[in-house]
């Protein structure tokens, strides 16, 4: 398994004007929406490998989804 650091994840797969808060993908790996490990209780990373492998395999279709999942449990956070 190849760990990735959420602020390495935040400059590779988004633009510096959009990317997410620190605490926003911390959310996602809790709520399942991206791979990625809790160490120690308090460190985050995102599982790289399956992450690459995620978007290889289903393409738009995965970040569809993600995109989706994300944003359901925004909406439920905020309700």
């Amino acid at each position: 398994m190849k760990l990735m650091k959420l602020d390495r994840f935040r400059k590779v797969y988004f633009e510096e004007s959009s990317a997410p808060d620190l605490r926003t993908i911390r959310g996602w790996i809790e709520n399942g929406a991206i791979p990625g490990v809790v160490l120690n209780g308090s460190a985050y990373y995102i599982d790289q490998e399956k992450w690459e492998s995620l978007m290889i395999a289903n393409g738009d279709q995965e970040i569809d989804a993600l995109i989706g999942k994300v944003l359901d449990n925004g909406a439920a956070a905020t309700h």
